[in-house]
């Protein structure tokens, strides 16, 4: 059974974080081993309390789930402080793996969930990284709504692609753009008007999962949108395999 590592943090109402990864994983049939790095108190509306998980703690979760498993790629989510980053970066030295890392700064009820200056040491790691316009701006220090400037800034804390997602701005239709390499691809559709938790964890892991699969990271960002879109539009998913 195809299997991936997922790192992040619980959510308590279920719409995202660790529980959203196992749900959308089941999806293409992948078995997630996950590694908690916080325990959250949240409802659909707010964040009401956060608690992280001793360094050493993620550390040893980390050691247990790629030990005695042939994981095929990794998704990171919520990290929380800098010191954690740096650990799990640490850990995925040597591991020949696509690391997927959907920076989460905060949650979609609110509430910052991550320490930006310490983020460097995955973003370096991460073979994609997957921004929305707030996050990307967030991490660049730049807020602007030009992708390719955005991605640039991006990508100067040393990740090799950047997909930024263009959901949360505005027009009839919305684009993720992934820039790798000198390559520049959008996948584009209407823009929707329904708004549901979780979709920035969702899509991190169908292209972590696709990508343990076998496709290549266009094909995998590709097909993670198309099911992304249909999850926001109808709450359910359809496998793309």
């Amino acid at each position: 059974m195809t299997v991936i590592l997922a790192i992040g943090g619980t959510d308590s109402s279920g719409g995202a974080g660790i529980s959203r990864d196992v749900t959308a994983a089941a999806q293409l049939g992948v078995m997630v081993r996950p590694v908690v790095t916080c325990v959250t108190a949240q409802t659909d509306q707010a964040v009401e309390a956060v608690h992280a998980v001793p360094t050493d703690l993620i550390g040893r979760q980390m050691q247990a789930a790629l030990g005695d498993a042939k994981v095929g790629a990794v998704k990171i989510g919520m990290v929380g402080a800098g010191e954690v980053a740096s650990a799990i970066a640490q850990m995925l030295e040597g591991c020949d793996l696509p690391v997927i890392f959907d920076p989460v700064i905060r949650a979609s009820s609110g509430g910052m969930l991550s320490d930006k200056m310490g983020l460097s040491p995955i973003v370096t790691r991460a073979e994609l990284v997957t921004p929305n316009l707030d996050e990307a701006a967030w991490l660049s220090g730049e807020k602007t709504e030009d992708l390719n400037r955005q991605a640039l800034l991006v990508r100067g804390h040393g990740t090799c692609a950047v997909l930024v997602k263009g959901g949360h701005g505005a027009g009839e239709n919305s684009c993720d753009v992934l820039f790798l390499g000198d390559r520049q691809l959008s996948f584009c559709g209407p823009r929707l008007t329904q708004s549901r938790r979780g979709t920035g964890c969702t899509l991190a892991t169908y292209i972590a999962c696709f990508r343990a699969l076998g496709l290549d990271l266009p094909a995998a960002c590709g097909r993670a949108r198309e099911m992304v879109q249909d999850y926001i539009s109808t709450g359910h998913e359809k496998s793309r395999l």
